[in-house]
C-alpha cells in the first residue's frame, strides 16, 4: 500500500470514528516499505519528515479516539449495571 493512500484512509476511518478500519490499517502498517517508497525521492529527508509527522498525529488522534470509545463503553456498562440493579429491586 502507498504511503499516501495509508494515510488518506486512516484519516477518513479517524474522522468516521472506524475503530475495526483503524485496527486494520494498523495491522498492515509497514514503516520499512514506505521508508522505500519515498527513498527515490528528491525530497525524501523532507518528504520523510512530513509524513512521519503526520503519522504521529494521526496515530495519537487514533488513540485519543479509542480511550474516549472505551471510556464510553464503560459508562454504558455502569448504566446497564444500575439498571439491572433498579429492575431487580
Amino acid at each position: 500500500m502507498r504511503i499516501k493512500t495509508w494515510i488518506n484512509e486512516f484519516k477518513l476511518a479517524l474522522i468516521k470514528e472506524e475503530v475495526a478500519v483503524l485496527e486494520k490499517l494498523l495491522d498492515v502498517f509497514d514503516l520499512k516499505n514506505f521508508v522505500k517508497q519515498l527513498s527515490g525521492s528528491e525530497n525524501f529527508q523532507e518528504e520523510l519528515k512530513e509524513n512521519l509527522n503526520e503519522i504521529a498525529a494521526l496515530l495519537q488522534g487514533a488513540s485519543v479516539l479509542i480511550s474516549q470509545k472505551k471510556t464510553l463503553q464503560a459508562l454504558e456498562i455502569q448504566k446497564f449495571q444500575k439498571a439491572f440493579v433498579y429492575t431487580k429491586a
